[in-house]
């Protein structure tokens, strides 16, 4: 089923704010490989009249294509800390939450929007992905508005416009769409694909075609033990090669790489947190497809984690195992 008036609610889903609803098309959201979530996150929003499974196909089309045509192709996931980051805190929206909820994460927004004095976000449970003071953030705000128009003119923003049974960040939509448009970022159906696209594709069927026999750059801040079995884990995916840049762990939207000693690069793989702005415009002069996969490196480093995150799990692993 495909509903293609947004202001339409769901028949048996919660109420979606209709403030959120952003674009012209809600679709039932199911991607192959991963059909056991789509309860978890039952709809998407979409500027075009098509299937989530369709949508899916193209975006692994594309990004093979890219790979295979050795060209610059940033592909950048948002969601609430990203949202956030660029523009600022935005409280909790009534529709879909009860009234304690609301009212518990009204408090909490009022707390770090007046009283908190850095911004700070975590991949997971003691993993820093960014620690800023406010002032930080708004010094170098320019920088990122400016890589980010880079990315979204050359590539993809895989932007969390999902709505699960369960509120969660459909608050920033519409301020998100407002900021992107007065800061003349481009934002289409060109440019656009759901955020949990990119999870799929690096943990289902389809990642045989980006990774077999492919020369991969990591761009990640884990060392020692970490850093060896993250690397293990992409070989045995069938990558023929892992070179390591090393980026701060927390720190990286004041990082400069030095991208000279890596040659002959497939594909690069980016876990920076909210310096992947920085981290993404840097790596233009590689001319390859850039992804930022987050979360996926702390299931590569330790499988248990899979079972932390939503679409690290497809069907067949599902099956095989009884998870």
């Amino acid at each position: 089923m495909k509903i293609s008036k947004v202001k339409t609610q769901p028949t048996g889903f919660r109420a979606i704010p209709t403030s959120s609803l952003i674009l012209p098309y809600l679709l039932e959201f199911e991607v192959p490989d991963f059909t056991h979530y789509s309860k978890k996150k039952g709809y998407v929003l979409s500027f075009k009249d098509t299937t989530v499974k369709d949508w899916y196909y193209e975006f692994v089309e594309l990004i093979n294509n890219k790979i295979e045509g050795s060209e610059y192709f940033p592909v950048m996931r948002f969601s609430d800390g990203e949202y956030n980051f660029l523009v600022g805190l935005k409280f909790p929206l009534y529709a879909g939450h009860s009234i304690t909820e609301y009212i518990r994460l009204l408090l909490s927004g009022i707390k770090q929007k007046f009283f908190k004095k850095t911004f700070s976000a975590a991949t997971a449970k003691n993993v820093s992905s960014g620690i800023y003071t406010r002032e930080e953030i708004k010094k170098q705000k320019q920088h990122s508005v400016e890589c980010l128009r880079r990315i979204a003119d050359k590539g993809v923003m895989a932007l969390h416009l999902n709505y699960s049974q369960k509120p969660f960040q459909e608050n920033y939509h519409k301020p998100f769409k407002d900021w992107l448009e007065k800061n003349r970022i481009s934002f289409s159906e060109e440019n656009y694909y759901p955020f949990y696209f990119v999870y799929a594709l690096l943990r289902g069927a389809e990642r045989k075609k980006i990774f077999n026999r492919r020369n991969v750059l990591v761009v990640h801040s884990a060392t020692g033990k970490k850093r060896e079995a993250i690397k293990l884990s992409l070989l045995n995916e069938g990558v023929k090669t892992v070179s390591w840049c090393e980026i701060s762990s927390s720190r990286s939207m004041y990082d400069t790489l030095d991208l000279e000693p890596y040659e002959n690069i497939d594909l690069a793989l980016i876990g920076a947190g909210v310096g992947k702005f920085n981290i993404l415009a840097q790596l233009e002069e590689l001319s390859v497809p850039c992804i930022d996969a987050g979360f996926i490196f702390e299931v590569w480093a330790n499988d248990d984690k899979k079972h932390e995150r939503t679409m690290m799990i497809p069907d067949s692993e599902r099956l095989t195992n009884n998870d």
